[in-house]
């Protein structure tokens, strides 16, 4: 439904985003990548906010057949999302609905089919100014669906919600997939794993990777190890650690990254990490998943640009 080519952004003379090239269709897709990796420069020129330096945005309708951007219907809540404080919670939806070009006669009952989508009905009457910070951001969400949008592009909406309202959250994008494709950028890999069936990372203004979610996790395959956390300092020459785990007899463990080709020969010879033949060979090799994948992929960008 929407087909992205050479797509370019530059401030000035800083290149936000280098020719990036993707197409959705359906599903959700997890958009991961570092603070200033262009997530959001991407989500503002696909909303209509920001203008490309470069490149080609295509839109198509399910059938396939070409759209005009200002007919192609685009829900978007932004990293920055507010609310204007004296209006009340309805009237504010009614600003959206306005906004998005809606047929007056259907602001009703989509407005309460949104507010009810994320629990919040009986705030239809509150001042946004009394509204907790998960609640605006619940209320960014409601607003995204008012429209019945072709594109959902939702930038870190997880941020402020507690564990249950993220719950809720979930339930939401799942019943929405099946009707348009979600944008979810995010930095939490638990929704990526709840959510996607694809994901696509960006770094440094690159598309890095876009495909499954269980291709982005085999990237690392053969590659992570729980190494018991008091021998960590002996490997993390070797790699990173992805982050501190407990095994079954309660002992702390830490999920490790190898990064390097580390040779049985040369390990042995190693005297500053202290190994015997075979480094690796006496840690528990584990399956890989979603974070290791990723962060191989970053750490492989990094040595390529280094190397270069």
């Amino acid at each position: 439904m929407i087909i992205v080519k050479d797509l370019k952004k530059n401030y000035g003379k800083k290149c936000a985003l280098k020719e990036v090239s993707f197409s959705v269709f359906k599903g959700v897709i997890g958009v991961l990548g570092p603070n200033g990796s262009g997530k959001t420069t991407l989500f503002r020129i696909l909303a209509g906010i920001l203008g490309q330096s470069g490149g080609e945005i295509h839109f198509q309708d399910k059938d396939g057949v070409s759209v005009l951007a200002d007919n192609f219907r685009i829900g978007y809540i932004s990293q920055a999302f507010g609310l204007i404080p004296d209006y009340t919670l309805w009237e504010h939806m009614e600003y959206f609905a306005c906004l998005k070009g809606m047929e007056k006669g259907e602001w009703q009952t989509e407005i309460e089919q949104a507010l009810e989508a994320v629990h919040l009905s009986d705030e239809r009457k509150t001042k946004c100014r009394k509204l907790s910070g998960g609640m605006v951001r619940r209320a960014g969400i409601a607003q995204t669906l008012l429209g019945k949008p072709d594109l959902i592009l939702l930038d870190e909406p997880t941020v402020g919600l507690d564990p249950e309202e993220r719950l809720r959250f979930q339930d939401i994008i799942r019943e929405r997939k099946v009707q348009c494709p979600v944008l979810l950028a995010t930095h939490l890999i638990e929704d990526v794993m709840e959510l996607c069936n694809q994901a696509l990372v960006l770094s440094r203004g690159e598309l890095l990777f876009y495909d499954g979610v269980e291709k982005l996790a085999s990237l690392a395959e053969g590659r992570v190890y729980l190494v018991p956390e008091e021998e960590f300092a002996r490997c993390r020459q070797y790699g990173m650690k992805v982050k501190n785990q407990y095994g079954e007899d309660s002992k702390q463990q830490v999920r490790f990254l190898l990064l390097e080709e580390v040779r049985k020969q040369g390990a042995a010879r190693d005297r500053n990490a202290g190994c015997m033949e075979g480094l690796f060979e006496k840690y528990e090799r584990v399956p890989p998943q979603i974070e290791d994948g990723y962060l191989y992929l970053l750490r492989a960008q990094e040595k390529r640009q280094s190397a270069g």
